[in-house]
């Protein structure tokens, strides 16, 4: 059938562009719908309309209404990452430091200071107002394998946190989080429950990074899929061991769902300034909880 004349009364223009590939993605939708279309190209300005006819126009126009919404903003723009990559490596090497210390320090009774007894997390002591513990006990560790276990899942996890968040944002966040989480296992738990280790934190680094990778996709499975791949890492990482403490591992992943959600609202990266004043008032607060722990007297 030869192609009618752009101003044939059959026939309606539904859509006109100055490049091929938007008249031709929406001509496949025509012809998937099974509706009749022309593309034509308007030799006077080398444009292409799209045509219709009149008696399917509505429901055309419907139907790529319904396209336009589902697709807005699709593809997203490329996302700013930051480049502070000299501060990246060293906040990592500083949180395995500070972890390492806190064990050593453990290990030995330095200072003469029962340091496990002084900053183990407990249930009953946190919800009795010593909320400290919620942040010391994630220094803490039982042994060399748990050190060295909670070291590599954390570390993974939050560099792939700076790559999208900045160094100082990510612990700050991740603290965050990992202590709201041990705040929540605390109350959760029957009374003279006690825990140690980064762990929370670890699932809080997951929590955060599915919430700020979930976004509105073409697709439904790839808009979910974050979340379902957190979840799986619950499962899979989070529960096995006799030891495991499951309740703070899903706190920790709640917290860290929660506070990546209100955290996209912010801008991506925020400025190196407040990247150092975030970073700084990590480091305090884990240096100020343990300083009350201290002189609390376990």
């Amino acid at each position: 059938m030869d192609p009618p004349p752009p101003d044939s009364p059959a026939w309606t223009a539904l859509f006109r562009a100055t490049r091929f590939d938007p008249c031709a993605e929406r001509a496949l939708l025509l012809a998937a719908l099974g509706i009749d279309y022309y593309l034509l190209v308007q030799e006077s300005d080398d444009s292409y309309a799209l045509l219709v006819e009149e008696g399917v126009a509505g429901r055309a126009a419907a139907e790529l209404a319904l396209y336009e919404r589902e697709n807005q903003g699709w593809p997203p723009p490329p996302e700013s990452l930051p480049t502070e990559a000299p501060s990246r490596l060293h906040s990592l090497v500083g949180y395995a430091g500070l972890l390492v210390a806190v064990f050593y320090l453990g290990r030995t009774r330095t200072f003469g200071l029962d340091w496990w007894q002084a900053g183990r997390g407990d249930a009953d002591l946190i919800t009795t107002g010593q909320w400290w513990r919620a942040l010391t006990a994630l220094t803490l560790h039982a042994d060399e394998a748990h050190l060295l276990s909670n070291l590599l899942f954390c570390t993974f996890f939050a560099f792939l946190l700076c790559r999208q968040l900045g160094a100082g944002a990510t612990w700050f966040a991740v603290l965050l989080a990992g202590a709201t989480g041990n705040l929540l296992s605390a109350s959760l738990h029957p009374a003279g429950h006690r825990f140690i280790g980064a762990s929370t934190a670890v699932f809080s680094a997951v929590g955060l990074l599915s919430a700020l990778q979930f976004r509105r996709r073409p697709s439904r499975w790839r808009q979910w899929a974050p979340l379902v791949i957190g979840a799986l890492l619950l499962g899979f990482l989070g529960t096995a061991g006799e030891r495991t403490d499951v309740l703070a591992h899903l706190t920790g992943l709640a917290a860290g769902l929660l506070l990546g959600l209100g955290w996209r609202r912010l801008p991506t990266p925020l400025p190196s300034c407040i990247q150092t004043l975030l970073g700084t008032a990590t480091l305090s607060s884990i240096l100020l909880a343990w300083a009350w722990a201290l002189a609390a007297g376990g």
